[in-house]
């Protein structure tokens, strides 16, 4: 019975061409010891017919109709029907054995049928429209499918880029740290305008570039992350390359291992990191084959040793949802989306604020030398939000009155982050934003001028480093002697009192103010010196900042 007759016939060709139907069979039962409900996963204890409760119908408290929709392998079953008293069971919700909730009366099933509607371009019935499971319908405009983000809304606001790395004229030293070995190098291209990955045929050789900053994750914001890497082979024994957003503790990316590429999530939520690995067998988007069937759409063969447009996006509040893919095409090609709501106990990452990183990797001694070329990459995360604005404002004031006396360059304020916070190893982003500041002479009371000089890496005596707070990520000194100047990133000058937005006197990006990837951490000192008079002078200020916790 179940789908025995999957076409009906149209006159006046009754006897040659058929339209497709659907059907879904009517089952009497009686004895009903449960509930049962649309959406109830179904098997016949005696023929062995599963399938979907489509509908149900109450007559009385234990007698009714179940309308079913059949599973594919019942559906072929045309020489199966329903037997009178045979148990109808129901799949529970929580798992486990299927539960009997009554059984097949004698009144005679029958089937209800429905036309299979397809809509298909004019001139070529081949081109059908796309459904879903969900039975939701593929919608595309000219230049590929609509941009859907990781947080499932439709993408129709410009991305706020946190980060970007054109590599066109240099390799952005000061913005990555290069943790290489062996004989393995990171350099500049020139002639190719490209960051350039080496390794030798030496077992040891690490090539490995990540940039000092984790790019901070919103809750609730998609982070998006795209980025051109091409390889010199297609990969080979005892070598594996790896290019995303990753640490050594947790990450998404992309990873060649012995020739074979697959999809990667690195978590330390026990106490290591620890990966997941989706071959590209099993990835559950477009597999890149060439074949252009079902599991790959695009038509795209996949070649790594040309150029291409990797993206990653996700979401976290520990439970969301990573997508990877490529650009081809003029469209966005999503390879695979892995969702990891209900489905663990943890969250699927320690952190989901991540660095941007490039690495290839000797296992063992390989059969020649190895490159892997970057031309830009971006960071960016969906909408219009700015870290920096939804950020926690911390200040810091002199305690009285500082006297600069003579020439002496005096410090009176340093910052640097912290190297572990609360037990954690620290990325969070740090960002002056508002300085004020008064100057007199200490006799006369009359305005005093004063140079101003912001160092990093200055030389301190008998600094003493103190956290800001619990919940603050940065330690602070005001104790600690200039005793040499580090690199000057700003210089400006008081008279009298003024207050300064820090946009205006220093070109600093945000994420200066950070731990390094190679562990470094950064120190930045601010000095006052008196410009004229004989007289010592007063000097008060306040500083204020905003840190991205995350």
């Amino acid at each position: 019975m179940p789908g025995n007759r999957k076409f009906t016939r149209i006159p006046p060709e009754s006897t040659g061409d058929r339209i497709r139907v659907s059907a879904h069979t009517n089952i009497f039962y009686t004895g009903k010891v449960d509930d049962i409900s649309p959406g109830n996963q179904l098997l016949l204890a005696t023929s062995g017919l599963t399938g979907t409760i489509a509908r149900v119908r109450e007559d009385t408290v234990s007698t009714g109709m179940i309308s079913v929709n059949w599973s594919a392998i019942s559906d072929d079953n045309d020489a199966t029907t329903p037997v009178t008293g045979e148990n109808i069971t129901l799949a529970p919700a929580s798992g486990g054995a299927y539960v009997t909730v009554a059984t097949v009366a004698t009144s005679t099933p029958f089937d209800t049928y429905t036309n299979v509607n397809t809509l298909v371009s004019y001139d070529n019935h081949y081109r059908g429209q796309k459904v879903s499971p969900q039975g939701e319908a593929y919608v595309r405009f000219g230049d590929g499918a609509a941009r859907v983000g990781a947080d499932g809304k439709l993408e129709v606001e410009t991305a706020n880029v946190l980060a970007e790395y054109p590599f066109t004229y240099t390799a952005l030293s000061e913005e990555f740290a290069d943790l290489s070995a062996g004989s393995a190098t990171v350099t500049h291209e020139n002639t190719s305008g490209a960051l350039l990955l080496t390794t030798t045929t030496g077992a040891t050789d690490l090539a490995k570039y990540r940039s000092h900053l984790y790019h901070h994750y919103v809750p609730g914001v998609p982070v998006i992350a795209e980025q051109t890497v091409v390889l010199s082979d297609t990969g080979k024994a005892n070598q594996t390359s790896r290019w995303g957003m990753f640490d050594d503790n947790d990450g998404l990316f992309y990873e060649v291992v012995n020739g074979v590429i697959s999809l990667v999530r690195r978590t330390s939520t026990s106490g290591s990191a620890v990966e997941t690995q989706i071959l590209r067998d099993d990835w559950n988007g477009d597999q890149l084959t060439g074949m252009g069937d079902q599991t790959n759409p695009s038509g795209v063969l996949l070649d790594l040793t040309k150029l291409n447009v990797w993206w990653i996006d996700y979401t976290w509040h520990g439970a969301g949802i990573a997508r990877f893919g490529i650009f081809a095409g003029g469209q966005r090609i999503t390879c695979h989306a892995e969702s990891f709501a209900n489905t663990d106990t943890v969250a699927y990452m320690r952190r989901a604020s991540l660095p941007i990183s490039w690495e290839i990797e000797n296992t063992g001694v390989t059969a020649s030398t190895s490159e892997m070329r970057c031309w830009s990459a971006s960071v960016a995360i969906g909408g219009p939000t700015e870290p920096l604005q939804e950020a926690k404002t911390w200040t810091n004031s002199s305690a009285g009155p500082i006297i600069l006396s003579g020439a002496t360059e005096t410090a009176f304020f340093s910052y640097r982050p912290k190297a572990i916070f609360n037990g954690i190893e620290n990325h969070c982003v740090a960002a002056a934003q508002r300085f004020n500041a008064m100057a007199y002479d200490s006799v006369t009371g009359d305005n005093g001028r004063v140079r101003i000089r912001v160092y990093v890496a200055a030389t301190l005596a008998a600094p003493t480093w103190t956290s800001k707070g619990d919940e603050s990520c940065l330690e602070i000194d005001t104790v600690g002697t200039l005793s040499s100047p580090g690199i000057l990133i700003s210089e400006f000058y008081l008279y009298g009192d003024r207050t300064w937005d820090f946009a205006d006197i220093i070109t600093i990006a945000y994420r200066n103010v950070i731990r390094r990837a190679d562990g470094t951490i950064p120190e930045y000192t601010f000095t006052a010196q008196r410009e004229f008079g004989t007289n010592d002078m007063a000097f008060d200020f306040q500083i204020r900042w905003k840190e991205i916790i995350g």
